[in-house]
């Protein structure tokens, strides 16, 4: 299932979303996120796992490493 909502806020997200039939929604088994802790995906799709997407982790680790190399340059 792919989503594209026009808005941002939690509020218009939600409406969107719970206007799929529960039956579907309970069905996701998983939800790929950003970092950001999604309570919109936990409140829709309640039996869902939420994954962190690897590119912005993989950015994360590699700031953190770029920034200790700097220090110890």
């Amino acid at each position: 299932m792919v989503a594209i909502i026009l808005g941002t806020t939690s509020e218009v997200v939600i409406a969107v979303l719970n206007r799929l039939p529960v039956k579907t929604r309970t069905r996701v088994k998983e939800i790929t996120l950003d970092i950001a802790e999604s309570m919109i995906a936990k409140k829709c799709f309640t039996n869902s796992t939420l994954v962190t997407e690897r590119f912005h982790v993989q950015r994360l680790a590699l700031e953190g490493v770029q920034e200790i190399r700097i220090k110890h340059q």
